[in-house]
């Protein structure tokens, strides 16, 4: 799996690029001019960050289900590493009960 603080960089990587590449392009417009509309371009990179910045609470998501997981994994180890009361193996009862049982079986 996708280690969740490398997906955290590259999310905030490539949201810091498109900003300054809109704030590069103002500032190009401002001291050059303009040879055509820079408007669509510009709200296409604000609706590319817009629908990026949804990428934060998602990888926060994939974290939190990723520690129930091994928390889940973690408590189903546990589970398997105890041997349930009916095959636990207990010391040797045969000075309170002998091999033989049939002394205490009630008389008829």
């Amino acid at each position: 799996m996708i280690n969740k603080k490398q997906s955290m960089f590259a999310l905030i990587a490539v949201i810091s690029l498109i900003g300054l590449d809109i704030i590069f392009m103002l500032i190009r417009i401002s001291e050059y001019g303009v040879e055509s509309n820079p408007w669509p371009t510009i709200t296409i990179k604000m609706l590319f960050i817009l629908y990026l910045c949804r990428g934060f609470s998602a990888v926060l998501r994939l974290k939190q289900l990723k520690l129930l997981e091994l928390e889940k994994e973690r408590i189903d180890k546990e589970k398997k590493q105890k041997t349930p009361v009916s095959e636990q193996k207990t010391g040797n009862h045969t000075k309170f009960m002998p091999e033989d049982h049939s002394g205490y079986l009630p008389d008829e």
